[in-house]
């Protein structure tokens, strides 16, 4: 077993997951956490839950990537795109704010400001999609951000420092999904063919919006 000695190396902890009947996670344990996700028939995120210590922590619901609504806090999330890509966030719990969010050249999210311009939120990422902090890039951030989104507008699991993309869980910290991918789209690249592999290893070039088709990005 591999033991830490800094935020870079493959944490010791040892990390069930489960799958479901069509490849989806549907169970993540680790230590003390438990992140259960449920789905509709089209195989979409339809709820999830999260527990520590056998408590449950978190409950969300979802409706496609636009709504999320945080049934333990009673807060509702509206995400707003633009050319497939997101803009702002309408945050309703009690009071009702709109932030403004801002992306890099891959679509992660790094800034987020009010209404007025006042910046709330800043996040940053390795290459691979580590989050690392604002202020000076060392490796480690655990800072509680506004919204759960981050790396190319994916979520991010904290809790087990993984990646959601929907189609398949991605560890930043080795590069690689934690399942197959289920097409071999360009089968001339013998990069292609490491179906664990985070976008050919080409991560300032691609992008993989569902955790199944690589992308290009455009700039």
């Amino acid at each position: 077993m591999i033991q830490p000695i800094n935020d870079t190396v493959i944490s010791s902890n040892t990390c069930e997951i489960i799958y479901n009947l069509f490849d989806k996670t549907q169970t993540i344990k680790e230590r003390r956490s438990e992140y259960y996700i449920d789905y509709y028939t089209n195989k979409q995120r339809s709820r999830s839950n999260l527990y520590q210590n056998n408590q449950l922590m978190e409950e969300k619901i979802y409706c496609g990537r636009e709504y999320e609504h945080n049934l333990t806090t009673n807060t509702q999330y509206n995400y707003i795109y633009a050319n497939n890509e997101p803009i702002a966030v309408y945050i309703q719990n009690g009071s009702s704010k709109l932030y403004y969010l801002y992306t890099n050249h891959n679509g992660s999210i790094e800034k987020i400001t009010d209404i007025d311009g006042g910046v709330v939120d800043e996040m940053t990422y390795t290459p691979f999609g580590q989050r690392r902090m604002p202020s000076d890039w060392t490796r480690k951030d655990t800072a509680k951000h506004l919204i759960d989104r981050g790396f190319t507008g994916q979520q991010h699991l904290d809790e087990f420092s993984l990646i959601n993309f929907n189609g398949r869980m991605y560890d930043p910290v080795i590069s690689h999904f934690l399942s197959p991918d289920p097409y071999v789209q360009m089968p001339d690249n013998p990069l292609n063919y490491n179906r664990y592999a985070y976008c050919l290893f080409s991560p300032n070039q691609y992008v993989d919006p569902n955790g199944e088709i690589v992308m290009q990005i455009l700039c």
